[in-house]
């Protein structure tokens, strides 16, 4: 089983659409790199998977965590506990 599973996730804001139909897989210790343009969504992508942000469609999944399926009660949101982010402020 895959670490980290991205299937089918889009993302956009507005009228700008960042990606769409994303689907990759990476298993536990190997190795990846993200390398685009600016402005193309490399951080918005991380921030998916830190739980930062949901996607549009689709699902990430992180060691069995599933980003559209973190509830959240109130200000409290499981994600925020579970995982460390280095885009939260």
């Amino acid at each position: 089983m895959n670490y980290l599973s991205i299937e089918g996730i889009a993302k956009s804001f507005g009228e700008r659409v960042l990606f769409e139909n994303i689907t990759f897989g990476i298993e536990q210790g190997q190795k990846a790199a993200l390398v685009a343009k600016n402005g193309s969504g490399k951080t918005t992508l991380m921030r998916l998977v830190y739980f930062d942000l949901f996607p549009d469609t689709g699902h990430v999944m992180v060691n069995g965590f599933f980003s559209n399926k973190i509830s959240i009660v109130g200000n409290f949101s499981i994600s925020k506990s579970s995982f460390i982010s280095p885009f939260s402020k």
